[in-house]
């Protein structure tokens, strides 16, 4: 296999998971509330499901933590291409 394309297989492979630790949720308890967060390793959102009231259907989204999970992994797939292919001319 050569140098780029072994290059483009780990960016694409950082790339899934990224995909998948950003949409990666964890379910949380409470004694009075049942949550969803979503996010790693920033946590960027939180589904609530269920509150002692009854059933809910509540997001709360930051923003500025899902743009900080998107650019460490666009910057760890930047930085493996680069990383990998310092010693190579790729063209």
């Amino acid at each position: 296999m050569k140098t780029r394309d072994k290059i483009v297989l780990t960016q694409i492979i950082i790339a899934v998971i990224g995909l998948a630790a950003t949409a990666y949720g964890t379910r949380v308890n409470f004694p009075d509330a049942v949550h969803i967060k979503y996010g790693l390793p920033f946590e960027w959102g939180v589904h609530t499901i269920v509150t002692i009231a009854g059933p809910a259907n509540d997001w709360r989204v930051n923003i500025n933590s899902l743009l900080l999970d998107f650019a460490l992994w666009f910057i760890l797939i930047i930085g493996a291409g680069l990383f990998m292919g310092r010693d190579q001319k790729v063209l």
